[in-house]
């Protein structure tokens, strides 16, 4: 039965029944309401500094107990500990069966109550009455999430214009379907449904975190899965954090097994960050431990040297871990991110030993407990700043096996250069002193020594590490041209693979980089990716069961001239025909020139699925969305339009996000940033678990390690023969490598649809014909356009309808639903200004000119109101009576109305 698991489940059988009052040590008892002769009761908790006039977010919990008894108590440890985060934390009473003969609806009641008080009442507690949470477990879990998502239930004589509704919602094991066949559904009978909160949701639902254990049996995880989905489903964020094999409450605060109480407060504390609402990492950390970063470091001895080792909330799959070799803690950044990632770190300290046979020791004994006493990787990811180089690099020639990649930022590579100083750097005495003795040499005998790094890269090259430094170009201290430079030249000339990423103007210091995720995708390449230039994510096992099958399969190529020209394309569908000669292929070339991500999102119906099923899916727009100009919303919109859209129409294809080269993203990627579009792109990759090849940055780096040259043999934006080749022998090592093993007898269910990253993605996006529109005098609709002044044109852009005017003040007018609106047009040397409104708003001017309009009829799309409410809606459109200076007479010439159909997203 569920009240008597979730009761005894949690230890709350406490005798409430007879209780009339409830004390939580520590908190201010505040009266909200008087219900079946009780008054119920917040118990709130304030920040030290607490003033009156704040305005702090807040936080009110449910304790749980089955709708029939609990205390709030329950809740107390995780208030304190957000009181002392700077919020107003707040466990609540509410009326239970043993304490108010209460009925679970009396439950629901009394929550949206809680709310309504704590915002009326905002003002005196120093609350921000808009940033209010409701949070709860179990069948207080349920509550609060009924204040969130279910209508009604309200006190009759409270002021219901003051909202119940909370910000944002915690939930531990929350009830979050009471229907049939659910334990909890013979307490709410036939009206089940109205307090069924995976029913009820809507859109306007606040964003929400919930914990689950995949082991609880009051309620079941299968419960939590579901309300993920119904929220993602309307475009509403839920992070699920599930926790394999625990049971019902196993997120309570009970001394002596506070593990899961710490995970899960630290993943409550980063939701509500970044929300706004607490700054900084989470403080808390279990006893005995300390707070880094808000991860919880653990400091011991080993063999007489101080160990630290950092634990991630959950270690990623293989326990992989990154090894600093020196300077704990300076310039985190990589760490902190690897960390988030489920990286484990690890420090011993070898300080003045200059990576001399101590040190070596110290290291196989820190490798030796890590990897045996704590179960992390064998193949840890070495980090090394400056002197630390000297022992990262010696370790992993002894023991290159055991290395799965190097990263090293500004490293020491020869004594000679420094401390020695025998070169252009400045060098350093002491350090120098201090080096020798450590080595057991002498000044004369250093000259000769053949155990630097740049002298140990042998093993390590025939291991195949891959390496990548970061260093200032200006470095002064340990000066590139003698360290990093002879180092990479010797380890290229070895056969091993090196990147460099070289800081213009930087010295020595600071080291890493601002945005470290350039260090951290080399790192999780290499420790639990591919080790190549793709990521795999959620896997092409369907499509490949659909090609072993033999039958009709068809494959898809949407993007831009890339796509469009003969090349990797056809070698790409060759290779498929080779793999799996039994099944009949038609491929669809959906590649246009010049087109980006954008209008592939209101083309995909048209130009992608309108024959039908369609069972791997090649997107491209990298190059076009950035050389087009296009913003990072825009870039983020029409990706994930593309992607959401697939999803939708066709849950089982599978997808690749391609990411195409040109000058411009290798010059960033030298520099060790990650081109915007890829940045963009890549989040909405891994939002949706779609495998991705970065090509963009194989070829930059394979052109560093002297493989070939952009202008001898890949030459442009556009590959010659040499780079269709590399492109489509990328995706053919893709294909090796998720096809690798058998496939599963169990077939994969449908591609997952989580919550989108922008609800104004144009995942509704349609090419809408231009007779949906009304038009006043001065267009012509011309049947088969074709330009008289011999300027270029596009494939599907010429010999087609277009509405044309060059009258100024021409008007059209087009009533849609849907959430945002463009055109699609062709804009020539003359291409004009238009004027739009919606819904009879502000005018907004449009150039239709883009900077390649001088020598072609450019087809281009414009999306000119974003963001609209769903529903109907009225577009006007007209050709701006101001036009400004073109060759000829200004024109307009619309090809296709875009409409983002239905709700958000």
């Amino acid at each position: 039965m569920l009240v008597r698991h979730i009761a005894c489940g949690l230890g709350l059988l406490m005798g409430l029944a007879s209780a009339q009052t409830l004390s939580v040590e520590g908190a201010q008892a505040l009266t909200y309401k008087r219900a079946a002769g009780i008054d119920l009761k917040l118990h709130v908790f304030k920040p030290a500094d607490w003033r009156i006039t704040d305005h702090r977010a807040a936080i009110v919990f449910f304790f749980g107990g089955g709708w029939t008894n609990g205390h709030p108590r329950q809740f107390a440890p995780h208030c304190r500990y957000l009181a002392a985060r700077g919020m107003v934390a707040i466990t609540a009473e509410y009326r239970v069966k043993q304490r108010g003969d209460a009925t679970p609806y009396d439950c629901v009641e009394d929550a949206k109550s809680a709310l309504r008080w704590v915002r009326q009442h905002a003002d005196e507690l120093g609350v921000d009455p808009w940033k209010i949470a409701a949070g709860g477990g179990s069948a207080g879990g349920h509550i609060a999430a009924c204040t969130a998502v279910v209508t009604g239930f309200d006190q009759p004589d409270e002021d219901r214009r003051v909202s119940s509704r909370p910000d944002a919602l915690v939930l531990f094991n929350p009830v979050t379907d009471t229907g049939p066949g659910n334990q909890s559904n013979r307490r709410f009978g036939v009206r089940s449904a109205e307090v069924s909160p995976v029913v009820q949701v809507s859109p306007d639902a606040p964003p929400c975190i919930l914990f689950h254990g995949t082991a609880d049996r009051p309620v079941p995880v299968a419960q939590a899965v579901a309300f993920q989905r119904a929220m993602n489903r309307v475009g509403v964020r839920c992070d699920l954090q599930l926790y394999s094999g625990r049971g019902h409450g196993f997120f309570n605060h009970r001394p002596g097994t506070m593990r899961d109480y710490i995970s899960t407060v630290r993943y409550m504390d980063r939701f509500l960050s970044s929300l706004g609402w607490i700054q900084g990492p989470p403080t808390i950390a279990p006893e005995g431990a300390a707070s880094w970063h808000g991860y919880t470091r653990r400091d011991s001895d080993l063999q007489g040297r101080r160990l630290i080792v950092v634990e991630p909330d959950q270690p990623a799959e293989g326990r992989p871990w990154i090894w600093r070799a020196r300077f704990f803690g300076h310039e985190p950044q990589t760490d902190v991110a690897l960390l988030s990632q489920g990286f484990h770190l690890v420090y011993v300290d070898v300080a003045d030993l200059y990576g001399n046979a101590e040190a070596i020791a110290a290291w196989d004994a820190c490798y030796n407990h890590v990897t045996k006493s704590l179960g992390l990787s064998p193949k840890p990811a070495l980090e090394c700043m400056s002197r630390g180089g000297l022992i990262a690099y010696r370790w992993a020639a002894r023991h290159p096996e055991r290395v799965a990649c190097i990263y090293a930022d500004a490293p020491v590579c020869d004594i000679k250069s420094w401390p020695g100083g025998k070169g252009t750097g400045k060098g350093h005495q002491g350090s120098w002193r201090r080096c020798l003795e450590a080595h057991g040499v002498t000044e004369t005998a250093a000259m000769q020594w053949r155990e630097n790094p740049i002298d140990v890269l042998a093993p390590i090259a025939e291991a195949r590490v891959p390496l990548l430094h970061v260093v200032g170009a200006d470095d002064e201290v340990v000066p590139v041209a003698e360290n990093t430079t002879v180092l990479a030249r010797r380890y290229r000339a070895l056969g091993g693979r090196i990147r460099v990423i070289s800081k213009p103007g930087i010295g020595h210091h600071p080291h890493s980089l601002v945005d470290p995720s350039a260090i951290v995708e080399f790192i999780q390449r290499h420790t639990t990716g591919s080790g190549d230039w793709f990521s795999l994510r959620g896997g092409l096992d369907r499509s490949r069961r659909r090609f072993e099958a033999g039958g009709d399969a068809r494959v898809a190529f949407l993007g831009g001239s890339i796509t469009h020209n003969s090349g990797w394309r056809d070698q790409v569908g060759d290779d498929l025909m080779r793999r799996f000669p039994k099944t009949r292929f038609s491929f669809v070339n959906a590649g246009i020139p010049s087109f980006g991500s954008t209008p592939g999102a209101f083309r995909l119906s048209r130009d992608v699925f309108a024959n039908g099923q369609v069972d791997l899916l090649f997107i491209e727009a990298a190059v076009n969305d950035s050389t087009n100009g296009r913003s990072r919303e825009e870039m983020i919109r029409g990706m994930e339009g593309i992607v959401r859209h697939a999803r939708r129409r066709s849950p089982r294809t599978d997808m690749v996000m391609l990411q195409f080269v040109d000058p411009d993203k290798v010059a960033q990627l030298d520099g060790g940033a990650i081109p915007a579009v890829i940045a963009a792109h890549e989040q909405v990759a891994r939002r949706y678990a779609v495998p991705s090849v970065n090509l963009a940055l194989e070829v930059t780096e394979r052109i560093q390690g002297g493989d070939f040259t952009w202008k001898g043999d890949f030459k442009d934006l556009h590959p010659s023969p040499f780079g269709q080749k590399l492109y489509a022998d990328a995706v053919s090592r893709m294909f090796d490598t998720a096809w690798r093993t058998p496939s599963s007898e169990a077939a994969p269910g449908p591609h997952p649809l989580p919550a989108p990253l922008d609800r104004g993605s144009y995942a509704g996006g349609v090419m809408v014909p231009l007779s949906a529109a009304d038009l006043s005098e001065g267009w012509t609709l011309t049947p088969s356009w074709t330009p008289t002044d011999g300027k270029g044109t596009r494939p599907g852009f010429v010999r087609v309808p277009m509405l044309v005017t060059t009258t100024p003040g021409a008007a059209a007018t087009l009533s849609f639903e849907g959430t945002a609106v463009g055109v699609l047009v062709t804009a020539g040397p003359d291409a004009g200004v238009i004027e739009s409104r919606v819904d009879g708003g502000p005018w907004r001017r449009t150039d239709l000119l883009t900077r390649w309009s001088g020598r072609l009829h450019l087809p281009w799309s414009h999306v000119l109101h974003a963001g609209l409410s769903p529903g109907s809606h009225r577009m006007e459109l007209r050709f701006a009576a101001q036009q400004p200076d073109r060759p000829g007479k200004a024109a307009a010439r619309l090809a296709w109305f875009l409409v983002n159909q239905g709700r958000r997203p």
